[in-house]
């Protein structure tokens, strides 16, 4: 596969600050999201390592007092982590979707043609060992 051949999935074009203004369906707010950084990424992986055995890790709620910025213009960080703590459902749900739709990223699937002739659709493998696969 040449790498150069892969297709960006961009999904909705982000304002100038690189988030999206959402309108959650069923508390009504109006929230500013961001996709995360790969630090961000690591820090919520590093909260989970460190988690009590036995418990279930809160990662979602962990990511989403990440990725939302804004609620109903306030910035206020204590806010938005009462705000996700009684989000409901269905809007949850809903930011977890569109940050899925609209994260931009790289199209990590190819259609092949076996050595009998037929396409195939399939997943290219691209992690850290694709740079770096003896260590």
């Amino acid at each position: 596969v040449v790498l150069d051949q892969l297709s960006v999935i961009n999904g909705q074009k982000p304002d100038e600050d690189g988030s999206f203004k959402v309108l959650l369906p069923k508390s009504q707010s109006t929230i500013k999201l961001k996709p995360l950084s790969y630090g961000e990424i690591m820090e919520i992986g590093k909260m989970a390592d460190s988690y009590p055995q036995g418990r279930v890790v809160p990662r979602i709620t962990w990511r989403m007092q990440k990725e939302i910025i804004e609620i109903d213009g306030s910035t206020d960080k204590a806010m938005i982590a009462k705000f996700v703590e009684s989000m409901p459902i269905a809007d949850s749900k809903f930011i977890r979707n569109f940050m899925n739709e609209n994260e931009p990223r790289l199209d990590m699937t190819k259609t092949i043609i076996a050595p009998s002739g037929e396409k195939l659709t399939v997943n290219v493998g691209f992690g850290a060992d694709f740079f770096r696969p003896f260590f």
